[in-house]
């Protein structure tokens, strides 16, 4: 059943209870509305919706029988004169709807029957709009024991209706993509980028294995989509910046690589390297030129991962990473 001419008011709230956003008087002339949202988090969020129907007066005054609310039974907008009016008053519905992590997986086919796991997420707990959020896409073995792919190449793609926001350059090459591929050692690849308005975007992956991949499955495509949410406050998100005392974060490629580059601390005093970039990287003694010397090894440490070390020496400890070896720092133990 459609009702013909119907006002509206509509709202909603995040899983805490918090108004994210309301609408003034809505309307319509066909008894559907539409309306878009950005979900700025995981969870059960309450979407709250009142009818309100027109009847023959308004603010004191005579409604034209065109503007009331009727019921269409004509089966056309404009037999309101034989369709009845329906002044059924104010009704109010909650539709709750389960707002998914931004944390998404899918599985999908490649080559010669091998199978890959893909999964896209973020180093914030939520998008916002107008801040620099990293994107996390994870290519693991679907099949087997051993989940690691290895050397993948990735074309992506990030757009909202026709707006794209950033794009890869073209393959250049039916074999592989030559110019511009983004490429993960351990089939971890990250992209920083920042969202210029709140809504839905589309995040499209080229993918391709390389002849030093762990798992040939050839070239295949993914798609996810993100939900990005109002800029509402500048302390929305995280600074992975911020390190704590006693804490070395590791930021990744670009110099200096672990901040404080130089850490000083006492002889016994535990120290944390928090891996707050979107790569895997290695906290491991000794150099690049004469490989790790036995005194600690973080080993493999994905984004968001922490590892901790005690020393009960003094002295000077040189590190780096095994995978990215122009990643070094120093521990000054006194």
């Amino acid at each position: 059943m459609i009702f013909l001419v119907v006002d509206w008011a509509l709202s909603v709230k995040d899983p805490n209870g918090n108004l994210i956003w309301k609408t003034t008087t809505a309307h319509s002339h066909a008894g559907i509305m539409n309306f878009n949202v950005a979900f700025p988090m995981a969870g059960e969020s309450i979407i709250s919706l009142t009818a309100n129907s027109i009847g023959p007066k308004m603010m004191g005054m005579d409604v034209p029988p065109k503007a009331f609310t009727h019921t269409m039974l004509s089966g056309a907008l404009s037999g309101f004169e034989t369709d009845p009016a329906n002044n059924f008053g104010s009704r109010t519905y909650e539709f709750p709807v389960n707002v998914l992590s931004q944390k998404q997986s899918r599985t999908i086919d490649g080559a010669d029957g091998t199978q890959i796991k893909v999964e896209l997420s973020t180093t914030n707990d939520q998008i916002v709009a107008g801040q620099p959020t990293t994107l996390v896409l994870t290519t693991t073995n679907a099949q087997g024991d051993d989940p690691m792919t290895t050397h993948v190449d990735a074309l992506i793609k990030i757009r909202k209706g026709y707006y794209v926001g950033t794009e890869s350059a073209d393959r250049g090459s039916e074999m592989m993509p030559m110019n511009g591929a983004y490429h993960g050692h351990l089939g971890q690849i990250s992209l920083t980028t920042t969202f210029p308005s709140a809504g839905n975007y589309v995040v499209t992956a080229e993918l391709n294995s390389l002849g030093v991949s762990k798992v040939q499955f050839g070239m295949t495509d993914i798609r996810f989509n993100v939900q990005v949410s109002e800029n509402v406050s500048s302390s929305s998100i995280s600074d992975v910046n911020t390190i704590d005392p006693n804490t070395v974060g590791i930021v990744g490629l670009e110099a200096p690589f672990y901040s404080p580059n130089n850490f000083s601390t006492k002889v016994g005093q535990e120290i944390t390297f928090d891996n707050v970039d979107a790569n895997f990287h290695t906290v491991t003694s000794g150099s690049a030129s004469s490989g790790p010397n036995g005194e600690f090894d973080s080993g493999l440490l994905s984004a968001g991962d922490k590892y901790s070390l005690t020393l009960d020496k003094a002295g000077t400890y040189e590190y780096f990473c095994t995978i990215h070896t122009n990643m070094v720092g120093t521990i000054t133990v006194s």
